[in-house]
This record gives structure tokens, sequence and C-alpha cells, in this order.
């Protein structure tokens, strides 16, 4: 047997071990929700919307996205993705029903290189962290995808005070959640964990850190998250402020 030949089989053996660990998803809409929420713990910027749409109503549908890494959210974002996905006037939103949603995909497939299809958690959740929106449907085991990828970068070349020998030239921005958006882009693993919390009376200044769950040891995080919600109420205006507030030493 050829070394090509042999190659070949090993690889098709580790990818129907790989198919075989990959959880189906559910037709529950709530089981599949609740299943990102438990992936997604303690990732405030991972945002979940719910909507009612088909006749009186009924129908219920989740639009699931990591706001720092898609495009501006649009007011109406199931009709308007709706809309791109079958490339026609889906008309309002009683009109439109999952059996049509399911016959359309399952009979013409997608219609945009942007939207996938795709049935099993794992899939699912690496879209979310790629920066598509995801659409969640009840009663139907597969979900939509939809490409809306978008992190703003430093374009007036890199910050002086952070000047890099080799690599790329990307610097933080004047804006926490572009900057998130930033690190989301470098590192799509579900185990980055971002938590935020609001400091000062007057400044209420947003403060987030960030830890990859499973690769920090319990002891140092614990004791840093006890350290970071202990700090009184110090008015934190830039990242220089932040080694005076009280309790953090």
């Amino acid at each position: 047997m050829s070394l090509k030949i042999r190659k070949r089989r090993e690889n098709k053996q580790t990818n129907e071990k790989q198919d075989q660990k990959k959880t189906l998803l559910s037709s529950d809409l709530k089981q599949n929700e609740q299943s990102l929420k438990e992936i997604f713990s303690d990732c405030y910027d991972v945002i979940y919307h719910s909507y009612q749409f088909s006749e009186d109503y009924k129908a219920h549908a989740v639009v699931v996205f990591c706001e720092t890494i898609v495009q501006n959210e649009k007011a109406n974002l199931l009709k308007e993705v709706m809309q791109v996905l079958v490339t026609h006037e889906v008309g309002p939103a009683k009109e439109v029903d999952i059996s049509k949603v399911k016959e359309f995909f399952t009979h013409y497939g997608v219609t945009s290189r942007a939207v996938k299809v795709v049935d099993t958690l794992e899939k699912m959740t690496d879209k979310i962290l790629e920066g598509h929106f995801v659409i969640l449907f009840d009663h139907w085991h597969k979900v939509l995808t939809y490409d809306a990828f978008a992190v703003e970068k430093r374009s007036v070349g890199e910050p002086q005070n952070e000047v890099a020998v080799v690599g790329p030239r990307e610097g933080t921005i004047e804006n926490l959640t572009k900057n998130i958006g930033m690190i989301r882009s470098r590192l799509k693993s579900k185990n980055l964990k971002f938590k935020n919390k609001k400091f000062g009376n007057e400044t209420k200044t947003n403060v987030t850190y960030a830890y990859l769950d499973g690769t920090v040891p319990e002891d140092t995080l614990e004791e840093f998250e006890k350290r970071f919600y202990e700090i009184d109420q110090e008015e934190v205006i830039e990242t220089s402020c932040w080694p005076y507030c009280k309790g953090w030493y």
C-alpha cells in the first residue's frame, strides 16, 4: 500500500471520528438557545434577540451574534436578512413562516456565498465566533448563518508607544467594543471570556477583562476577580489610573 493511500485512509478515519463527536442541533429552539448560553457564559458581547413572525406571530426565532465583530445591527434584522437569503421580497413578517423557510432551503439551498446552513452545535458556535448572525428557528434542527464580520482597525499607522519590530502593525483604538472585536478576530475560541464592570459615580467608565477559560489557574482567576470586584467606586478615566485604584494592591 502506497504512503499516499495510507495517509488518505488515516485522514478519512480521523474525520469520521470527529464527525461522531459533533452534537446535532435539536428542533427545540429553547434547547439550542440554552446550549449557546452555556457555551458563551461570561461573554457579555454575545447578544440574543428574540423575534416573532408568521400569521398571528406564532412562530419564534432567535438571532445570536457577537456584537464586537459584526456590522452595526439593523432595526429589523430578521426580515432584512431573510430578504438577502431568498433574493426576493418576503413581505410582512406575518407572511413568512418556518415551513416556507425550511422548504426553500431544502429545495433550493443557499443563494449567497455569505450564507450557510449548519446542523451541529460546534459549527454554529464557530460561525458566531467568525462574525456571523446565527438565526435559530423553532421546530427546525438547522440554523441559518449570515456573514456580517466587521472589525475596525487603526488606519493611521501603528501607535508610537507600541512599536513592533516584527509581526502585524495593529494597535488598539479609543473604543472598547472595537478593541474587544480585534482580540476576538485573532482568537476565535469559545473559551475566550470577557467580563465587564462600570466604574465611577461620575465617569461611569466600562472596564473589561478577558481570560481563557481552562487555561488560567482557577486560584489566580479567583484572586484577580476578588480584587477587581472589591475596588471602590473610583473615577477611572484611562488605563494609567488603574494602578492607583483603592483595593487593587
